[in-house]
């Protein structure tokens, strides 16, 4: 059997019931449902991209009067581009609603698909047909009168044991009875668009009764659902049964049922509690392994090779009650793989040829849906235009606004230097610089956003570094000595003198020499009277470095700034239109993907005369 093998992903158990109604009988059978779960896929997927594009850009708004950004303006753009994609989606939506309309025709035609169920005792058959009909395994009298689509279950056949049913206690019940006694001894069940499914006695109830009349029912069905309590699903006499089940060529899915645990938890509070847990993948993935392998050991290889059949792990419980969200649930329960399974193996079933008629109008639908896919990136495509100039002429408007900005902001440093540097202020110098820039800024980027058309957010805020590598304001200074030489000339001629007088008795050449001792003599005491002093005086101050390391720091506020602008300018420039564009484009990719390959291959059946 095939496993997921849908191109577009099934998401949740309301979705599938909307496709399996499409594949309605042998006069609408598998492959045109296939098709037609194609495109309901797309009219689904459409109508969901659509209403996340309107949310994305629900914060753009019309720029004010005043802009000068009319000719680029984005939200005119997008405004044209959404008007654009609308229409040709409003163009596809009515050719389908006609489409749907001949559909319908064909499916009221149809006998639909039936699936039978069959088990042993206490093995979850009607839980599990209780959560096909509703959604959960218990359905409260509200959900039976709010279903949609809503399951209409009946009472065919009994066996006249347990339970007393008839057609009127089912039109009034509505539901499977679950209980811990055998609560099945009769075929009944439900139809809802595309399928009826059949619950059966067990078959290996102690009441013969009941197991025999499960086994009447066998030929009738499309499909045949065996359920296994995953307590002790290998067992010989399960696999006996459903060999021979095998053997009709029957499709065939093994369903472990109740692959959950009470487990203990702590609440924040500290308080432990019992919580309903799945079983560990790799618990119910080596139950699934070794089921399969235990069925196919009694297997001819041939009949392996022939036999179609997989094996789930489910839990209807958890996928009611259990733990996350709803979509959670669905997945980690396991029922989104069984009802894909069901959902596959009703695609893999033949058509016949009454459906031709409809194959024909299935594909035109097709080839209309895969051009109008295609359509949208025409308008996509010029909106993209608008957006990538739009995008230069910011940055443009960047550059210019940081090459006006700077020298603005270098006349307001050397202002601020100029008052400042008088009385050495330099704590507050700083901060005030940094107050000015940021007030400055904010002024700038509020011009600026006004000038680019993007609404106001308050005061703009930038993230700044520390200012660095600014000096404190300081006078310098040149220091001079000066040397007293007052002492020595007294000392000079007061030895002169002296040595004179003693060169006297010598005659004149000793009156010479004792001139020089007298003069070096006197040198020695005058120097007491000598003295040598230092003068700073002021030649200028470092106000020019100060203004030039300040600047150097206003650049590189200016540079941090901008950089956050830009960034914040992109974002806003992004949301609701290129983020948009993108959503579509993503999501249409997908789309033409899925219908190219349905299209594709139904063109081939058509070429090999299967269609």
């Amino acid at each position: 059997m095939p496993h997921s093998t849908s191109p577009l992903k099934l998401r949740s158990r309301s979705q599938l019931l909307s496709c399996v109604a499409e594949l309605d009988g042998e006069s609408v059978g598998t492959g045109t449902g296939h098709y037609l779960h194609i495109l309901r896929q797309v009219e689904s997927e459409l109508s969901r991209t659509f209403k996340a594009l309107e949310e994305d850009g629900a914060s753009l708004r019309q720029p004010a009067a005043s802009s000068k950004e009319d000719s680029l303006s984005l939200y005119a753009a997008r405004q044209e581009w959404m008007t654009s994609i609308g229409d040709i989606r409003a163009r596809w939506d009515q050719s389908f609603s006609a489409f749907k309309k001949r559909g319908d025709f064909y499916l009221r035609r149809g006998q639909g698909r039936m699936v039978c169920v069959f088990g042993k005792v206490k093995a979850g058959k009607s839980s599990l047909g209780n959560y096909v009909a509703y959604g959960t395994d218990t359905p409260t009298p509200e959900i039976k009168e709010t279903a949609q689509p809503r399951p209409e279950f009946f009472f065919e056949d009994s066996s006249g044991l347990n339970e007393k049913m008839s057609a009127d206690i089912m039109a009034q019940q509505r539901q499977f009875g679950v209980g811990i006694a055998e609560t099945t001894s009769s075929i009944q069940g439900f139809s809802l668009p595309g399928f009826t499914w059949v619950d059966t006695p067990g078959v290996d109830s102690p009441n013969a009764s009941n197991g025999d009349l499960a086994y009447q029912y066998i030929d009738a069905c499309d499909l045949i659902v065996f359920t296994l309590s995953s307590g002790s699903p290998q067992r010989a006499s399960d696999r006996d049964k459903i060999v021979s089940f095998l053997r009709r060529g029957k499709p065939f899915v093994l369903v472990i049922t109740a692959s959950d645990d009470v487990v203990e938890d702590e609440t924040p509070e500290g308080e432990f509690i019992r919580v309903l847990a799945m079983k560990s993948d790799f618990v119910r993935k080596e139950q699934c392994r070794r089921m399969k392998a235990f069925v196919e050991d009694a297997l001819t290889p041939e009949e392996v090779s022939r036999a179609d059949f997989s094996v789930v792990s489910v839990s209807a419980r958890y996928a009611c009650v259990g733990n996350g969200t709803q979509e959670g649930r669905w997945a980690d329960s396991g029922m989104q793989e069984f009802f894909t399974d069901l959902f596959d193996t009703f695609q893999a079933q033949g058509t016949s040829v009454r459906e031709k008629t409809a194959l024909r109008d299935v594909r035109d639908c097709l080839k209309e849906t895969l051009d109008t896919l295609n359509e949208f990136e025409v308008p996509s495509k010029a909106f993209a235009g608008v957006i990538e100039e739009r995008q230069k002429w910011l940055e443009k408007q960047l550059r210019d606004l940081k090459a006006e900005t700077t020298p603005v902001l270098d006349r307001l440093t050397e202002d601020l230097a100029e008052v400042f540097a008088t009385k050495k202020q330099n704590p507050l110098y700083r901060d005030t610089l940094r107050r000015a820039f940021i007030s400055l800024m904010a002024k700038v980027a509020t011009d600026f956003n006004r000038e680019i058309g993007r609404p106001p957010h308050g005061v703009p805020e930038f993230t700044l570094s520390r200012h660095s590598g600014i000096p404190d304001f300081q006078d310098i200074f040149a220091t001079t000595k000066h040397e007293s030489k007052l002492g020595s000339n007294i000392g000079n001629a007061l030895g002169s003198l002296a040595g004179g007088l003693a060169g006297l008795a010598g005659g004149p050449v000793g009156a010479i020499a004792g001139g020089f001792l007298g003069s070096a003599a006197g040198e020695g005491l005058g120097g007491f009277f000598n003295e040598t002093t230092e003068n700073k005086v002021k030649t200028g101050d470092n106000l020019q470095a100060v203004i030039s390391n300040s600047k150097h720091q206003m650049a590189i506020w200016l540079n941090e700034a901008v950089a956050q602008l830009e960034a914040r300018t992109k974002d806003w420039l992004n949301k609701g239109t290129a983020s948009s564009l993108k959503t579509l484009r993503k999501e249409t990719g997908q789309m033409i993907s899925a219908v190219s390959g349905s299209l594709e291959h139904l063109n081939k059946d058509f070429d090999n005369g299967n269609a």
